[in-house]
């Protein structure tokens, strides 16, 4: 049985869903916080959260009461002490990842959640850091994990050599447009050679992504109040087109967690750190740029 570290984001969403996929929850308790909806009742295999920590110690306490994680730390020293894996969770800041070299520096297998980082120079040096202490690292949406997006998958030889693509969510360009934008880069891969976003503070951020073999893939994320929330992918390939739209969020979180664990077993990262790297640098590229063509160049090592 994997022993994990829960550091960060227990008051958050991701804190109190990532704590029930490994250990259930007290509905109860759940509902006294202001925190239902975040239980998942899908059971994480072989690992277990046997540490918390947080800023907010007592939200950490009520979060390990919940869910029955049996120590509450006061450091990260604490947490880090005999565990086989750490999740950095997200706290709602974006700077949650700051967190991570700690745990990266002793060789701990770490899960950052989404984002990596808002900024390509800090992503980078986290990976950089992990490659120098030969440690494992993860970072995702969850959308990469969806249930839908693998059924999408699994058509994609009749739909044929995919031209074009849109994805879209609602809500604001870094923090959740990684979700619409991973969502596409499961089917559609690295290769974004360069980008010019069109959007506005207002309504929306509309960016088209170029890739190095000319297909182009248009990411959307509308501002809330504008539209609606939730995550749609459409593809358009040679021979017909198809849409999803993701709704099962507690099977995307629950697979996020079980490919951390395979990672923690394996030894085998569940998506290239050059990749995930790549998608930062999109995304930041994206917000800061407006109006203008924008080159793309990722490379590590």
């Amino acid at each position: 049985m994997k022993r994990i570290a829960l550091v960060g984001g227990a008051g958050a969403y991701h804190g109190g869903a990532f704590a029930s996929l490994y250990n259930g929850f007290s509905e109860e308790k759940y509902k006294e916080m202001g925190w239902g909806g975040r239980g998942i009742k899908r059971r994480v295999e072989g690992a277990t959260i046997v540490k918390i920590w947080d800023e907010d110690k007592k939200i950490a306490q009520a979060l390990a009461e919940a869910c029955d994680i049996p120590e509450v730390c006061d450091t990260l020293e604490e947490a880090a002490e005999g565990v086989d894996g750490v999740i950095i969770t997200d706290d709602m800041t974006m700077e949650h990842q700051r967190r991570a070299p700690f745990f990266i520096e002793k060789g701990i297998p770490t899960f950052i959640d989404k984002p990596l980082s808002p900024d390509p120079a800090e992503a980078r040096k986290l990976i950089e850091l992990a490659l120098a202490h030969n440690t494992l690292l993860f970072s995702s949406s969850a959308l990469r994990y969806s249930i839908e997006v693998e059924e999408l998958k699994k058509e994609l030889d009749s739909i044929g050599p995919i031209a074009l693509a849109t994805t879209i969510c609602g809500g604001e360009l870094v923090y959740y447009g990684i979700h619409a934008l991973e969502l596409a880069y499961t089917v559609m891969g690295p290769g974004v050679e360069s980008l010019i976003s069109v959007g506005n503070d207002e309504q929306a951020d509309i960016v088209r992504l170029r890739y190095g073999d000319g297909r182009q893939l248009v990411l959307m994320v509308g501002r809330r109040g504008v539209t609606a929330s939730g995550f749609q992918l459409t593809v358009h390939g040679s021979k017909r087109s198809a849409s999803i739209q993701v709704r099962d969020s507690g099977y995307f979180y629950w697979n996020l967690q079980c490919q951390f664990i395979k990672m923690i077993e394996t030894g085998e990262l569940p998506v290239p750190l050059e990749e995930t790297l790549e998608i930062i640098t999109v995304l930041a590229e994206a917000k800061r740029v407006r109006g203008e063509e924008v080159p793309i160049r990722v490379s590590l090592g």
